[in-house]
């Protein structure tokens, strides 16, 4: 299912093929978020974007008027106890107080804390598009920072690193290409992206490839 819009121009407008047009095109070279190269499958209903600087998973939903930005946080408050959930839910609307245009919102029967943000597709723009999406990152870094959970997605970011290095040997990719990636995809410096190169193949069954 592809969703097309009438932009204020009187275009048709695939937002599915424009949005994955903005989040690929970039070339990792500038401070600029949309300067970023993202990972994005097209799931015909929604997007799937992931980062590897970036230690959380977007959604983007298409509908006739909206397209909605939701930023997943793998944090359920469903099993707490109330006190914690309280505490948490106060928490929330207190930065929900602090911030524009995104919202954090619980949803689904795990009660994730998620974060949304819906923009209008009639006006929509690569800049407006871009403006939402920096919002979305400083409002989950807000949220990081408020929960102290500084070291959970840290790991977080350190697995996802790992988990594509491991795909990319399972792929065929060679050591100067993993380096590479490491390097200028991820921004670490040379000695480090050496080490962990090291520490991941010393690990993995393609090792005598990689020596």
């Amino acid at each position: 299912m592809f969703i097309y819009v009438i932009n204020g121009e009187g275009s048709m407008v695939n937002w599915n093929d424009e949005i994955k047009k903005w989040l690929t095109s970039g070339t990792d070279t500038k401070e600029d978020i949309m300067d970023m190269v993202w990972n994005v499958k097209d799931e015909k209903t929604y997007l799937i974007a992931e980062n590897p600087k970036i230690p959380f998973t977007l959604y983007i939903y298409n509908s006739e008027k909206f397209i909605r930005i939701i930023a997943s946080t793998g944090l359920n408050t469903a099993l707490l106890e109330p006190l914690q959930r309280l505490d948490i839910y106060r928490k929330l609307l207190l930065l929900n107080d602090k911030i524009d245009m995104t919202k954090f919102v619980i949803s689904g029967t795990n009660e994730e804390i998620i974060l949304k943000v819906d923009l209008d597709a009639a006006s929509l723009d690569k800049n407006e598009f871009g403006d939402a999406l920096m919002g979305v990152l400083t409002s989950l870094y807000m949220m990081i920072r408020e929960f102290q959970l500084e070291d959970e997605f840290n790991k977080r970011l350190t697995d996802r690193i790992v988990n594509m290095i491991q795909e990319k040997i399972a792929e065929g990719a060679t050591r100067e290409e993993l380096l590479e990636f490491l390097v200028k995809k991820i921004g670490l410096d040379q000695k480090t992206a050496e080490n962990i190169l090291n520490e991941i193949t010393n690990k993995f069954e393609y090792l005598p490839e990689y020596q």
